[in-house]
């Protein structure tokens, strides 16, 4: 006689442990793999073949990560859990920096990931939302640790395809609250910039976040969110570091190269607009006082260096010099209309939300111009992904406290001018002597 199945109550009905189990008197069917069941938190299941997560260890503080391949990214598999200054548990308790790892403000989340992973950029949350298409979210979730979605009465829980075993971790605030845990999770990303909400103006960072669904939000940075980790070089776009695209417009000159650091000399590529050369790339020549985007050397040699303007008037190399206001203004004239657009480089830019389009360029001439952001005179930087603009030598004021500086944005198809003061840290794009 066949032993008689063994069944166990869930709210009202009863479930079979083996192949289903019970979360808030709910039942769910647990991942199968062709068939067979396997755990979405340490295995995956490959054209039908169940194989472990592999793992990887912060030599830091010795924690072992799984971590898994989505497309051609690998990332971690849970939230980094690394004990960095300042960095918090969900309402102080150490348990649910066990479950959930360590919650981060922006700053910290910038550069706590270990050796070889970075901070994911917004193109590369992007680009996994892309990879794994309709029902993101879901496919992104754990299988159970969500709460119930009393909206429409149905399960917040996932079905963990990719084995990403997103977690509602919830998050921190400046002043020690805490909230979201078990419906809500959102992560960090790069992006930096100054945004508007009930007509005041703060300055905000862009997260991820998961709760009914998956979605881009902007969070003041003095917040406390979990941080995943991307194995790799950042992703922009294309590629982090090809400055310069590929424009059959374009008519490039011969390359620079900058020998003044004989340890690290730098070739630049150079690009013929009109009858002025110009370099295809900002100035990347580290001087005392000039400063890396994020302080994060990589980002130099993504955007090149920032500048005050004292620097910035005699830091280009023999033969080249710092644009005018004059300069600036002919190349203007001659690229035309929507010369914002047409001097930006294709990828790397924010999407415009405000119009609902992309905020990238068409790079016709190859200048190439990239998206770095200023830098305040106190060392914190913004507009990451949304803004870049460069010194000129013409002084706005009398006693040259404010300088012409030109710009160009994610959300606007011109490049323009505007004036700010000496201190603030900008990029440097050179034209070579008798340009003009």
């Amino acid at each position: 006689m066949d032993k008689p199945e063994l069944l166990l109550a869930c709210g009202k009905d009863f479930y079979k442990e083996e192949i289903e189990f019970c979360q808030d008197g709910v039942i769910y069917k647990r991942p199968n793999c062709q068939g067979t069941l396997y755990d979405s938190y340490s295995q995956l299941c490959v054209a039908g073949s169940i194989i472990n997560k592999e793992t990887f260890t912060d030599q830091r503080d010795g924690k072992e990560y799984k971590i898994v391949v989505i497309g051609e990214q690998t990332w971690m598999a849970e939230n980094l859990s690394y004990n960095a200054l300042g960095s918090k548990c969900y309402d102080d308790d150490l348990a649910n920096c066990e479950k959930y790892g360590r919650l981060y403000d922006w700053e910290t989340a910038l550069n706590v990931c270990p050796d070889g992973w970075h901070l994911p950029t917004d193109a590369e949350w992007t680009r996994l939302r892309n990879y794994v298409g309709d029902d993101a979210t879901a496919k992104l979730k754990t299988i159970d640790g969500w709460n119930w979605n009393s909206w429409s009465n149905i399960s917040n829980n996932g079905i963990d395809h990719y084995g990403f075993s997103a977690l509602p971790a919830g998050f921190g605030t400046p002043n020690g609250d805490f909230s979201g845990v078990g419906g809500y999770t959102s992560w960090w990303n790069t992006i930096n910039g100054k945004y508007h909400r009930n007509d005041e103006t703060f300055f905000g960072v862009r997260t991820h976040s998961i709760a009914y669904f998956l979605q881009d939000s902007f969070m003041d940075k003095s917040y406390f969110l979990s941080v995943r980790c991307l194995k790799g070089k950042p992703y922009n776009g294309d590629n982090i570091n090809n400055n310069s695209s590929s424009s059959s417009n374009a008519i490039y000159g011969d390359d620079l190269i900058d020998e003044r650091d004989p340890l690290n000399p730098k070739v630049y590529k150079t690009v013929v607009i009109g009858e002025q050369t110009w370099m295809a790339t900002n100035l990347n020549y580290d001087t005392p006082d000039s400063k890396c985007f994020y302080n994060n050397p990589i980002y130099c040699e993504k955007y090149g260096r920032f500048y005050n303007w004292k620097t910035a008037m005699t830091v280009c190399p023999d033969g080249w010099h710092l644009p005018s206001d004059e300069e600036w203004a002919a190349l203007e004239n001659f690229v035309g209309s929507n010369s914002g657009a047409k001097l930006k480089a294709t990828s790397g830019w924010a999407w415009n939300d405000w119009d609902n389009i992309s905020g990238n360029g068409t790079d016709d001439y190859g200048f190439s111009a990239l998206p770095d952001g200023p830098g305040g005179p106190d060392g914190d930087f913004s507009h990451g992904g949304n803004l870049t603009s460069w010194w000129s030598t013409t002084c706005y004021s009398n006693t040259c406290s404010d300088i012409y500086v030109w710009r160009i944005t994610y959300y606007d198809a011109n490049i323009y001018r505007s004036a700010i003061w000496t201190s603030t840290l900008m990029s440097v794009r050179c034209i070579k002597d008798s340009s003009l």
